[in-house]
C-alpha cells in the first residue's frame, strides 16, 4: 500500500504542484494505480470524506482499485507520547509546510500514506499507523 501512495503522490504533484493548495481532492486509482482524469476538488478535505462516506454506504465501495486524497496543510512535531501538543501546527514554532496524499484501498478499507515536506526532498510513508481527526475521518468512511 505504501508503494500506491508513492505513486499516487507522484501524479498528483504533476497535475496539483506546490504545498499551498486552496483545495483538497479526492481521485480514484485503478488497479494499475492509474489515476482517473477526474478530481472532485472541496476548500475541506473532511467535506470531500463525508461525500466519500455519503457514497460509499448509498452505492456501496468498488470493489477493486483505491481511493486518493490530496491535501496540504502545516505539520508539528508530535511530543514523546506521538502526540500533537496544545499548539495548533499553524502556531508551532517549528511547524512546516506539508503535503500529505493518503490512499483507501477500495475493497479493503487499508489506508497508506505519504507525506513531503515542503523544506526537503524527503518523502515519509506511513501504513496506515496515522491518529489524530484526519486519520479517524478516514477510517469512518469505511467504518473501520
Amino acid at each position: 500500500m505504501q508503494e500506491v501512495a508513492l505513486e499516487a503522490l507522484d501524479q498528483l504533484e504533476v497535475r496539483r504542484s506546490g504545498f499551498f493548495q486552496p483545495t483538497a481532492c479526492v481521485g480514484f486509482l485503478d488497479d494499475d494505480c492509474k489515476l482517473d482524469d477526474d478530481l472532485h476538488e472541496d476548500g475541506d478535505i473532511y467535506e470531500i470524506l463525508d461525500g466519500l462516506r455519503k457514497s460509499v454506504k448509498i452505492y456501496g465501495a468498488p470493489t477493486d482499485g483505491y481511493f486518493a486524497l490530496d491535501t496540504c496543510g502545516w505539520a508539528a512535531p508530535l511530543d514523546e507520547a506521538r502526540e500533537n501538543t496544545k499548539i495548533i501546527p499553524s502556531e508551532h514554532l517549528d511547524r512546516r509546510r506539508v503535503r500529505v496524499v493518503l490512499v483507501i484501498n477500495a475493497k479493503s478499507g487499508e489506508v497508506a500514506s505519504a507525506l513531503k515536506f515542503e523544506d526537503t526532498s524527503e518523502v515519509i510513508t506511513d501504513a496506515g499507523e496515522a491518529t489524530g481527526p484526519l486519520a479517524d475521518a478516514i477510517k469512518s468512511v469505511f467504518q473501520l
